[in-house]
Formats: structure tokens, C-alpha cells, sequence
């Protein structure tokens, strides 16, 4: 409809200029039409064809009057001698009801009305309906009373709002929408500049003519207004809701939005940390969600307020259709009283309703239980303290209120509306005092739009909130409204609290805002020593203890019994015991005991509480530690270790066996063990004493006589993807396996020290893995609202085998695979690009071969390896294979024999369609005890990744794969 179109814009001028020049368009469209839309295509003849007069009997002035139609009604007008008034209607079930306005000529004579619609951009004219005279009012003076009743319904309404025209200040009108509602309407009836309010009514009314008179009489009597005002005021029997000072309740209230939305507005309404709707427990907060939720099902229930409804709507258009007839500027003395049937008629209608809607708690949007003083219980708590209780609390929230359509509602839209005939200046004071209302609270610019209000902590009682035991017979509820607990047994119980039905109304609320569970338990006392048992490894001395009582508020209610041959000081502190013990010194008085025994109050099971300690001898025990790390000497692989007797003995030697090599007993009961065999030992040392008193420890020998090394690291990785709004995928680590030395140093590397910085690769213990960190992960990325996801599949796999085979041979038996994604992304509005998802299987290998030499010879490192990986495109690739041979002399020092014609090192590449290539030196006759070593290092990777170009790789899967097969040899001819 119209309206619909025109009201935003319309209420952000609200207030701007005099209200009875704005206010005007809304409640006319507001009653006269019925929703946007038009015809769709239809001529104007289809349309009004479809248009039925269901009203066809004779009417009286203020009855409805009756049209059934499919179409959208834009406007209906009542056709005057020379010109037509807009009207107010109603939707109805089968169209539209518009109430016939009650002027003079048809109070008095009756006559015909002729109407017409406007519908899908046709006017439409509606037969004419015939209209019976009223009969005489029974009392000529009832306006009167209707100003009186007025009087009493608006000092009951504001009474129940906490409203006192004595006391309310600015600072109240400016953030409580109650107290600014309430002002508003006492201002515009109370204030004599208002041509609507009492004093100026009742000048009017004592100035009128009989004829005048016996009109408003028929009038008031037709709208039945002081039957709506007593209808009204009966709603009011006592206050909503009581006021509280600024330091009490109103820190409970807080607000579930950051800011009133205002259009234009410089400052801020409506402050909810000052308003006054003391809301504290569960009798208030029933109350008021009962009187929100009658309201709203009053907005929803159309024949609730059908009666007031209609009057309002004859009320307007008798206002409209008599200043038509009358003129603009004519006789004003019926129109001011008309103005003021038709403001009374609009806030009987819904004001207070759809206050107490809006303004009132009308969800709980938490509940929360607790247990007071906790939940987890000491078994002897009530012999201390009273039973716990159990403590309901919730959080509520009121609507949105829109203060502008009691603005609307109080009589301004009658005045100045397109074709009104109303005079608008008719309501001049009415509109000044208004707006010195509006200004005074700040919101002469604003949308009035108040935001939901919270009242945070709400403390609900037994005759609000009904408790039970959901599991569990750990505790039992009493009777009563204490809410008190009382613990009958050790264990638990889960306790279940919810509001009673009935008592808070809500259209939103679900039973998972209504209700909270807790676990609760009863605890145990117990004693916890600090050792259990407690061992004495020197008989006869003096061993601190400390002992902490659990679960128990009365911690000194205990007794200690001892062990005969036990001397035991004891001090508390708190819930702590510190025990001094005296041990007995012969060996022969062990083991010795002692108990300690609750004597506070217990729960069922009720058997005593009690925790015994044994005193003991310390256990013979055997550890063994390496005195002297493995090491080569010439051939033979040499390790020293102790064994470490503990506990009481009589006899703290051991004996050691071994599976294999050469044992050498030595001092302070250390072995010595040698061998020149290659492999894993196991060494025992056992008790003397006791023989079943062993330990062992694991050997693993160097291969002393080798003379070929390998340091290896191989690691797979399948990068995680990118998460902007899932969190799916588990931590990025890459998956290691290392052979040889960890994180070695190669600073310095010779012959001499090799095998420590470097692993032996003895023939008959390969290096073999096979590792894997492929998984389904998750690729998710914001585009406003939404989060895509897409399931990405990785794959990193690397196996295989590097083995000494003899003869100075090192194999490679090797196989890769990687598979990684690129996926479109967006990366502002409108600009798009890829985003690579990438993986990788790398091996790093770095061997060494030592010889000794002293006559001339040829050492060929002889490389015949084939590798299948292809690089990644774009990106250069360089060699993959670095060497170089050292010389030593007898004295260790590195030197350098070689001609210039012949460098010592040298580089290959080991590709997809690339075979490496060896080298050859010839190293001249050097002193005995000279030596050489040969390094060399190989760097294998497959690389899933996009090529590293320019361009935008788009949409793809990438694939790598690479086996290495062949060996590396060195020939020393």
C-alpha cells in the first residue's frame, strides 16, 4: 500500500516540523489501505468487476460498511457534493470493512453514502449504501462524562507506569521510553495549549450549542468511547511495575545493542542502563512476561480489539468527512471534539499494548543453575554448615519499541494529509506542546526506535522454578520452598531445575532457555600420604611425611594409630598433617604401620574412613648407567658401564653375563665390553643377594672394522590448506626418519673423527623407512556471508632401502609420490586468482668412504644411478650430486697431493632423463699411515608444485612422482 512506501521516509522526518503538518500521512494510509501491489496487468474493468458490496442492508452513521475483493485497496474516499475525503478501513476476511462516518446531516437525517476505490490504478465506484438517522442520545451531556472517565483512565495509566508529573525530570523522559511515553500523553491531555487536553475540552464543551451538543452526544454514544476509557483504565489496576533509584535494580538492566538506531541523530536515546523496570525476580519477571505475552497475542488477535478498532476508525473518518463538509476553517468547535474522540479512540485501541509488548521481557534467552555454596561436597559438610540450596537464575530480554506510532496514534493524522479537508492548524498548540516533549528528550531528530532491553541474573525461587532429580540418590530434595539439599550418600546426582509452566508466557522461548542441569556430588574423606608406602633406606632414620585430608570441613576430626616399634610426631596445619617418623633400626622390625581414622560425620556407605601407610625397607633395586661411551680402538668396538645398587642390602655387588663379546669387571661393579663383531648385545648385571634382582642394558656395536658411512634424513610433507573459516585440519608437521648422526657437524670431518660425526652403513644393517603424510584435508574461504569448503586430497609417500652391499658399494632402492591441489580463490570482489596447495618427498644423503694409502693408486667414484622425478617446471635445476676427496698424512693432517690439472671435487645431476657421471683421481705414493676419504652427497626431491612462472596456474591437480635405483661405488685400483 501507499503507507508502506511512504513510511519509512516518512518517520525520518518525524518531529522535524510541526506535527500536525507530518504526522497527518501515516494513520490515514495506516486504516485506509491494505498492502503494496496493483492489479498486474488487469484493465480497470476486470478489476472492478471483482470488486462486491457485501454490506447491501441499511446502516446507521459509525457502522461498518463491507466490500469483498482480491485486490489490493490503495485508497477509499466518501464522495461530498463537490469534492471526495480519503477514509480510514480495515482489512477484513473477505476483503475490507470501512466505518461510516457519523456527521451531522446523517445523525440527524440519514441518507445515502457513495464511495470510491481505488485498486490496481482503477477507480472503482461502490454502490450506494443507504443510512438510517441515529436516535436521540439518552444524554446530551455525556462528553462530559466521557472527559471525566478520560481524566481518571489517564491518571490510572500513568500511576502504573510510574509516572509522577510532580518528580519526573528531563534526565528520566531522556532514557526511560516508559516515562517518555507516559509524559507525552499527560502533556498533550493536561496541557491547556493542546486543544485535545481536559481543561481546553472542557471549554469547548461548555461553549457549544444545544445542536452541537445533542451531536456529540449521539457521537460519544455511537463510539461508546467512555465504555473503552473504563475498558482501558480496568488494565491498569495497579503498577506494571515499581520504579527503583538509579544505585538499585537498574544494574541488572543492560543493553543487547550497542545503540538506539536513529536516523541523523547527534546524541543517543533511551540510556538502558537507566531504565526502570525493576525486573529482579521470579514474581516480577512473571509478571511482566505475562503482560507482554497478553499484549502481543492482542496484536495478534484481530477481534481483541475490534471494538476500539472500529470506533477508531469511524472517530477518523467522521473527523475527515465533517471538515470536508464543513470547509477548511469553518466551524472548529465539533472538529476539536472529534480530534479528541478520535485521539482518545486511538490509544484505547493498542498504545499500552504495544508497550507492554515491546518494553517488557518477553523471552529468556538463559538459564543458569548453581549450587550454593558449590556442588562438589565434603561428606561432613552439614555437620559444619547448614544443607546447600540450589540457585535458579536467568537472563531475559524485551522487543523493539517504536515510540513514533504513539506519536502517530494521538490524533496528529488527522491534520494536513494529502486531500485532507482538515484544517491543519486546527491542532497548533497540540502540535507545540509535542514537540517541547520530543525536544526535551533528545529525540526531536531521531527514529524513535528503542532497542531490546536485557535484565541480566534474574534470581527465580521454589514458587517460580520447579527442581528434580533427573539420575543419582546422592542427594534428596526437601519439601518446602527453602530450597535446600539434603546429601544422603557418596556419589552423584544430576539435579534438573526449569520453570513452572504457565508462569512466563513467551512466543520464542524454547525448553532449552527454560531449564539448566548440574551435576552434584558428595565426596569421600580421605588421607593422602605423600608416600605410600613409606621407605626407609637406612634403618633406624628420621623420614618427614606430609598427609593432606581430602574432602572434609572438619579436617582436625581424625585419629592415628601406630605400629608398636614406631615413634610418630604429628602437627596440623589447615587440611595438612606433617609426621615426623622415628624408624626402628633393627632391619628384622619391619615392615611397621600407620593408619589414620576419620571421626567426622559419614555418608552411606558408612564405613569407616580410614587410609593405613606401611613403613618398609627399600627395595633392592638395580639401575645401570654408562661410564664410558662406545668407541672404536682399531678394530675392536669398546663400552664401559655400572651397575647402581639401591635399597637395603647386605651384599651390594652384582655379577655380570652378557650374550656375546668380552666382559671386563672392573671396580665400583663396572664391566668393560669389547668386541670386534658388528650387531646388538645385551648386558645383566644381577644382585649377589638377591638373584632375582636383575638389570640389563642394550649394546649396539659400531662397525669398527667398516669403512663406509652414511648420514641420512627423509622427509615427507603435505602442506596444510588454508582455513579462513573452518577449523578442521590438525596441526602441519612433516614426517621424519633419520639414519646415522642427529643434527651432525660436519665442521672439521676427517678420518679421525668420523664415527662420531657419522653412522656406519655396515653391510647386513640397511637403511630402510617407509613413511607417510598423506590425509583428506580441508580448504575453506570466506565470500561475505558464506564459508566454501573443499575436500583436498594429499599425498606425500616415501619407502625404500639404502644398503652397504660390499665391495665399497652403496645401493638405492628409493619410491616417491606426492600429489597436491590448486584451487580458485577470490580475492576482493570481482577479482579472482589460485591458491596452490603443495607437497614433497626429500632425501638427503651424505656418505664417505675411508681407505688407507700408501703406495699410488686410482680411486674411481663410479656412479650408476637412475632417477625418475621430474622438476618442477620453470624452476632451475642444478646439481643434485656434489663430491670431493680429501688426503691425509700420517700425522693426520689434511693435505693436498693432487695436480692442479685434476681438482678434488666435482658435481652431477641425477634427473628425470638425466644420468650422472663419476670421477676419477690418482693419488700418489704417500708415507704409511697416510689415508684417504671420499665425500659425497645426494639431494633427491619430488615435488608436487605448480610451475614457477608468471602466470596463474588455475584450477589443478598436481602429480609428482620419482623412483632412485642403482649404486654408488668406489673402485681403488
Amino acid at each position: 500500500m501507499y503507507f508502506n512506501q511512504l513510511n519509512s521516509l516518512l518517520f525520518k522526518q518525524l518531529l522535524r516540523k510541526p506535527l500536525g503538518y507530518i504526522l497527518v500521512i501515516s494513520t490515514i494510509l495506516l486504516g485506509a489501505c491494505g498492502g503494496g501491489g496493483g492489479g498486474g496487468g488487469s484493465s480497470a474493468n476486470q478489476v472492478c468487476d471483482r470488486l462486491t458490496l457485501l454490506t447491501t442492508d441499511t446502516i446507521l452513521p459509525g457502522d461498518p460498511i463491507e466490500f469483498k475483493t482480491n485486490e489490493t485497496l490503495d485508497a477509499v474516499y466518501i464522495v461530498l457534493s463537490d469534492s471526495e475525503v480519503p477514509l480510514s478501513s480495515i482489512t477484513s476476511d473477505m476483503g475490507y470493512i470501512v466505518n461510516a462516518p457519523i456527521t451531522p446531516d446523517l445523525a440527524a437525517n440519514g441518507g445515502e453514502i457513495t464511495l470510491v476505490a481505488e485498486m490496481g490504478g482503477a477507480r472503482c465506484n461502490i454502490p450506494a449504501i443507504t443510512v438510517d438517522a441515529l436516535p436521540p442520545a439518552s444524554d446530551t451531556d455525556n462528553y462530559a462524562d466521557v472527559l471525566d472517565t478520560l481524566e481518571q483512565a489517564l491518571i490510572k495509566f500513568e500511576e502504573a507506569f510510574g509516572y509522577d508529573p510532580e518528580t519526573v525530570s528531563d534526565e528520566d523522559i531522556q532514557n526511560d521510553p516508559y516515562l517518555l511515553a507516559a509524559h507525552y500523553i499527560h502533556e498533550l491531555f493536561n496541557d491547556p495549549a493542546s486543544e485535545i487536553s481536559l481543561a481546553y475540552q472542557r471549554n469547548v464543551f461548555a461553549t457549544m450549542s444545544a445542536n452541537d451538543k445533542a451531536y456529540i452526544a449521539q457521537v460519544m454514544e455511537k463510539l461508546d468511547l467512555k465504555t473503552l476509557l473504563e475498558n482501558f483504565a480496568s488494565r491498569f489496576d495497579g503498577p506494571i511495575f515499581t520504579t527503583t533509584p538509579d544505585s538499585g535494580e537498574i544494574a541488572n538492566v543492560a543493553a543487547a545493542e550497542p545503540m538506539v538506531r536513529r536516523a541523523q541523530c547527534t546524541g543517543s536515546y533511551a540510556d538502558n542502563t537507566k531504565h526502570k523496570v525493576a525486573i529482579n525476580n521470579g514474581e516480577t519477571l512473571s509478571r511482566g512476561m505475562k503482560l507482554s505475552y497478553e499484549a502481543q497475542t492482542k496484536q495478534r488477535n484481530a477481534q481483541s480489539a475490534a471494538a476500539s478498532q472500529a470506533a477508531k476508525s469511524s472517530a477518523l473518518n467522521t473527523l475527515f468527512t465533517v471538515g470536508g463538509q464543513l470547509g477548511k476553517g469553518a466551524a472548529a468547535t465539533p472538529l476539536a471534539v472529534l480530534t479528541t474522540a478520535m485521539a482518545i479512540s486511538s490509544i484505547t485501541n493498542n498504545m499500552e499494548i504495544d508497550m507492554v509488548a515491546a518494553l517488557l521481557p518477553s523471552e529468556i534467552t538463559e538459564a543458569k543453575l548453581t549450587i550454593i555454596p558449590k556442588p562438589r561436597l565434603e561428606e561432613d559438610y552439614t555437620e559444619k554448615f547448614s544443607e546447600p540450596s540450589w540457585l535458579f537464575r536467568v537472563d531475559a530480554r524485551s522487543k523493539e519499541y517504536d515510540f513514533s506510532k504513539l506519536v502517530v496514534d494521538t490524533g496528529f493524522a488527522a491534520l494536513g494529509a494529502p486531500k485532507s479537508p482538515v484544517d491543519p492548524n486546527l491542532m497548533f498548540g497540540a502540535s507545540e506542546v509535542a514537540n517541547r516533549v520530543t525536544s526535551k528528550a533528545g529525540a526531536q531528530d531521531c527514529e524513535l526506535i528503542v532497542p531490546p532491553i536485557s535484565w541480566n541474573n534474574i534470581q527465580i525461587g521454589s514458587d517460580y522454578a520447579e527442581p528434580k532429580f533427573i539420575s543419582g540418590t546422592a542427594f534428596s530434595l526437601n519439601t518446602g520452598q527453602d530450597r535446600k539439599i539434603t546429601p544422603q550418600e557418596v556419589g552423584q546426582s544430576e539435579l534438573e531445575v526449569k520453570l513452572k509452566s504457565g508462569k512466563f508466557p513467551s512466543y520464542t522461548n524454547t525448553l532449552a532457555m527454560e531449564q539448566d542441569t548440574i551435576v552434584m556430588e558428595n565426596l569421600a574423606k580421605s588421607f593422602l600420604f605423600s608416600s605410600s608406602p613409606i621407605v626407609v633406606n637406612t634403618p633406624g632414620e628420621v623420614i618427614d611425611v606430609n598427609v593432606s585430608i581430602l574432602n572434609s570441613v572438619l579436617p582436625e576430626k581424625h585419629e592415628m594409630q601406630t605400629s608398636s616399634n614406631l615413634s610418630v610426631s604429628k602437627t596440623r596445619s589447615g587440611d595438612s598433617l606433617q609426621l615426623r617418623i622415628a624408624t626402628p633400626s633393627d632391619p628384622e622390625g619391619y615392615p611397621q604401620y600407620i593408619t589414620l581414622t576419620s571421626t567426622s560425620k559419614t555418608l552411606v556407605p558408612t564405613e569407616p574412613r580410614r587410609t593405613t601407610a606401611e613403613v618398609k625397607l627399600a627395595d633392592l633395586k638395580i639401575s645401570i648407567e654408562e661410564t664410558l661411551a662406545g668407541s672404536c680402538d682399531e678394530t675392536v668396538y669398546t663400552e664401559e658401564n655400572r651397575a647402581i645398587i639401591t635399597g637395603f642390602s647386605n651384599d651390594d655387588s652384582v655379577t655380570w653375563t652378557s650374550n656375546g663379546g668380552t666382559l671386563t669387571e672392573l671396580a665400583n661393579n663396572t664391566v668393560r665390553f669389547s668386541t670386534e663383531d658388528v650387531g646388538t648385545f645385551v648386558l645383566t648385571a644381577t644382585s649377589n643377594e638377591d638373584s632375582s634382582i636383575k638389570a640389563n642394558v642394550t649394546i649396539n656395536t659400531l662397525d669398527c672394522a667398516g669403512n663406509v658411512y652414511m648420514n641420512a634424513n627423509v622427509v615427507t610433507n603435505a602442506s596444510s590448506p588454508r582455513e579462513d573459516c573452518t577449523n578442521s585440519n590438525p596441526e602441519d608437521v612433516e614426517v621424519e626418519t633419520i639414519f646415522g648422526v642427529v643434527n651432525p657437524d660436519y665442521q672439521g670431518l676427517s678420518p679421525a673423527n668420523i664415527r662420531q660425526k657419522m653412522g656406519s652403513l655396515s653391510e647386513g644393517r640397511p637403511f630402510n623407512f617407509d613413511q607417510s603424510d598423506s590425509d583428506n584435508l580441508v580448504f575453506s574461504e570466506e565470500r561475505g556471508d558464506q564459508c566454501l569448503t573443499t575436500s583436498v586430497a594429499l599425498i606425500a609417500d616415501s619407502a625404500g632401502t639404502i644398503e652397504n652391499m660390499g665391495d665399497n658399494t652403496i645401493g638405492f632402492g628409493t619410491s616417491s609420490e606426492t600429489q597436491g591441489r590448486c584451487i580458485e580463490v577470490e580475492y576482493s570482489e570481482g577479482e579472482k586468482g589460485t591458491d596452490c596447495i603443495t607437497s614433497g618427498a626429500l632425501g638427503s644423503y651424505i656418505m664417505a668412504w675411508v681407505f688407507d694409502h700408501e703406495a699410488e693408486a686410482d680411486y674411481e667414484l663410479k656412479i650408476d644411478l637412475a632417477c625418475s622425478a621430474k622438476p618442477v617446471e620453470g624452476l632451475q635445476s642444478g646439481n643434485n650430486i656434489i663430491f670431493v676427496i680429501h688426503t691425509y698424512d700420517e700425522n693426520g693432517q689434511e693435505v693436498n697431493v693432487l695436480p692442479l690439472t685434476n681438482p678434488p671435487g666435482g658435481a652431477t645431476t641425477c634427473l628425470d632423463g638425466v644420468l650422472p657421471s663419476g670421477k676419477r683421481w690418482t693419488i700418489p705414493a704417500m708415507a704409511s699411515g697416510s689415508q684417504v676419504m671420499i665425500y659425497a652427497s645426494f639431494f633427491d626431491s619430488v615435488l608436487a608444485s605448480p610451475p614457477a612462472t608468471q602466470q596463474d596456474p588455475g584450477e589443478q591437480v598436481l602429480k609428482n612422482s620419482g623412483d632412485v635405483s642403482g649404486t654408488i661405488q668406489v673402485i681403488v685400483e
